[in-house]
């Protein structure tokens, strides 16, 4: 599954500067472990920004409902 969300975010940053991902938690789970960057916790509708570090990282935030 990871290989898969992998392809499709890579997919979709290549066509796009801005992507929105509205998926449930199992591609979240998946986009965790391919940023080796735990999220804290990540309910239902919370809003969150992965951003690209360099070519081989990515940054999690956590947004608030007001920055969405």
């Amino acid at each position: 599954m990871r290989k898969r969300v992998a392809a499709a975010a890579n997919h979709a940053l290549g066509t796009a500067s801005h992507v929105l991902i509205v998926a449930h938690g199992g591609v979240f789970w998946a986009l965790q472990h391919l940023c080796r960057s735990p999220f804290s916790s990540l309910g239902n509708c919370r809003p969150a920004r992965l951003s690209p570090v360099g070519e081989t990282s990515w940054q999690i935030e956590m947004l608030s409902e007001s920055e969405v």
